[in-house]
């Protein structure tokens, strides 16, 4: 018996990080212009920030910065660092927004919802390099989830919606985590 196609629900989001998947479905990423017209990665692996992280590898560029999968050498653990482009950075009251952004997203405490750690700044070839660190996920994000397989059924999507849903959240802000659980990344 075929599914009928109406059961079918697609939803139009737009990751915010731009992710090509290779076959072992390990995101690498896209080169795109960033900052002032740079397609280079401000960080590369190996590199080391504020004389605690050390890069792993870029996970994906966005409109307001770069996620790297980093090592914490102060907590022996390993964190999304997410940086904020220079030319957001340079507005003092962008940053001080952004800075109150990262204070009421460490207030909420959900299963479903990615747990900031820090905002720093460290010095990147004589350039100071604004970032927050963040909870390491695994899994994909709902827009690559989307693009792979298509419309899901709407057993499978219910119950991402109603995750979604609880917390006034965006798609393009969700990952799913390897079990199917969504996650949310803030901010």
């Amino acid at each position: 018996m075929s599914e009928d196609p109406s059961s079918k629900v697609g939803l139009g989001c737009e990751s915010t990080a731009q992710l090509e998947h290779s076959p072992e479905n390990r995101a690498t990423p896209v080169t795109a212009p960033t900052s002032a017209g740079r397609s280079a990665p401000w960080l590369s692996p190996g590199d080391h920030l504020a004389n605690r992280y050390t890069v792993v590898r870029l996970v994906a560029r966005g409109g307001m910065g770069e996620v790297y999968e980093v090592r914490d050498g102060a907590l022996r653990t390993r964190v999304a660092l997410k940086t904020i482009l220079p030319e957001l950075a340079s507005d003092s009251a962008a940053l001080e927004r952004f800075r109150r952004e990262v204070l009421l997203a460490r207030r909420i405490t959900h299963p479903n919802v990615c747990r900031i750690h820090d905002l720093s700044s460290g010095e990147v070839g004589g350039e100071t390099l604004h970032f927050l660190t963040m909870e390491f996920l695994e899994g994909e994000t709902l827009s690559h989830r989307l693009q792979e397989g298509g419309r899901m059924a709407t057993g499978e999507v219910l119950p991402l919606l109603r995750q979604i849903a609880a917390g006034g959240l965006l798609p393009a802000d969700t990952s799913c985590e390897p079990d199917g659980r969504p996650l949310v990344s803030c901010p």
